[in-house]
């Protein structure tokens, strides 16, 4: 008896599983293939979708071939995920079987690396299916390894998640059952809760009051003026990320992610955390919406030509209901739920003044900024 293994967190499973898992199955001459979803999986990212979601999409993936078959056995098992263990673990259950792990060929690289390799090697083998970019290598297999070459499609699932969480097609990725199931439990949807939970434990407490004022009031100006109030909502969530990473760290985040600094921003390192709080919003919450992006990016110094929506941001950030009392917020609340153009205009003035009481450089996007407004504001005269 021959048993294919497949494992993974399948977040969500898709047609590149699929077809990997049947094509190992001809190449191993398995009888069975078993679906396995981690629990925990070591060296890699916390599914997003719990366990029983995960393991119902697989049994709804799978249900009609006859050769296909989903196991619990590591989510009952909990804990970290070592493919050790799980081979251990199918050796008790099928003693006499031949087993054999699928993997993406592009971890044969570091397969030596894995948790006691030298005993997995010995309760097992492999059959490894190439991926879209990956270079085989040549006359290097290990003898414990098959390589299916052109296998694989050019799928993964977390472009499937990006994918859901801005409302595109996922259409001929996954099974229709699957993607049924998706939309039924409402998973990989932007959730603003979720933005905020995570907001909350980066953020001191007046910090994050201050952010849900913002979250609140840019909805409202959204409704105001006819913009999307899911994007000014996950804006303004996240606008203030960064706020309280010290000034070492923010410039540091400012290399990894290719920011591009200059003195001003260096000297006032405050500026920094826009630009970095933009970075993290895509890299720790796959946010890659450009007009998101910028509003979280210019909503301390604004820019030339803002969007409606980062214009709605940046006023929303002075106003919210928690912020204390300066010369001229109430007039700006005012203007902020008639004219949004006016407000901007009004608010980057009051900024600018503020920054020269205090004998701080001005930062030339916020005079850009505020002439831009003014140019617009004639021309429309």
């Amino acid at each position: 008896m021959k048993i294919a293994v497949m494992g993974g967190t399948f977040d969500p499973i898709h047609f590149g599983h699929l077809r990997a898992a049947e094509q190992a199955r001809e190449a191993f001459g398995a009888d069975s293939v078993i679906f396995i979803p981690s629990a925990l999986p070591a060296y890699k990212p916390t599914p997003e979708a719990c366990a029983e979601d995960r393991f119902n999409m697989c049994v709804l993936a799978t249900e009609s071939n006859p050769h296909f078959e989903v196991s619990k056995m590591e989510l009952e098992r909990g804990g970290e995920t070592f493919t050790i263990d799980t081979a251990e673990q199918l050796k008790k259950m099928y003693p006499e079987a031949e087993i054999a792990f699928i993997i993406g060929a592009d971890s044969l690289e570091t397969l030596h690396e894995w948790h006691r390799a030298n005993e997995l090697f010995e309760k097992c083998s492999f059959v490894a299916v190439s991926r879209p970019g990956f270079i085989l290598p040549q006359n290097t297999c290990p003898p414990h390894v098959t390589i299916i070459d052109g296998a694989a499609f050019d799928i993964s699932s977390s472009g499937i998640r990006k994918r859901i969480c801005f409302g595109k097609s996922v259409r001929y990725l996954l099974p229709e059952s699957v993607e049924r199931y998706i939309e039924k439990k409402s998973l990989y949807k932007l959730n603003i809760d979720i933005i905020l939970s995570k907001a909350k434990e980066k953020l001191s407490k007046k910090r994050f009051i201050h952010t849900l004022g913002v979250v609140e009031e840019a909805a409202k100006l959204a409704r105001i003026f006819g913009a999307d109030e899911q994007k000014a909502k996950t804006a303004a969530a996240l606008h203030d990320y960064a706020r309280r990473h010290s000034t070492d760290k923010l410039i540091a985040l400012c290399g990894k992610y290719g920011i591009k600094t200059d003195k001003i921003m260096l000297d006032k390192p405050v500026l920094l955390h826009a630009h970095v709080s933009a970075a993290e919003a895509t890299s720790k919450f796959n946010i890659t919406d450009e007009e998101i992006i910028s509003a979280i990016k210019y909503h301390t110094t604004g820019k030339s030509n803002m969007s409606l929506l980062d214009k709605i941001i940046y006023v929303a950030d002075m106003t919210e209901k928690n912020r204390e009392n300066y010369k001229g917020l109430d007039e700006l609340r005012m203007l902020s739920y008639n004219d949004i153009d006016a407000a901007t205009e009004f608010a980057l003035k009051l900024s600018i003044e503020f920054t020269e009481i205090k004998n701080e450089p001005v930062h030339p996007l916020s005079i850009e900024a505020l002439n831009h407004l003014k140019a617009t504001s004639i021309s429309e005269e």
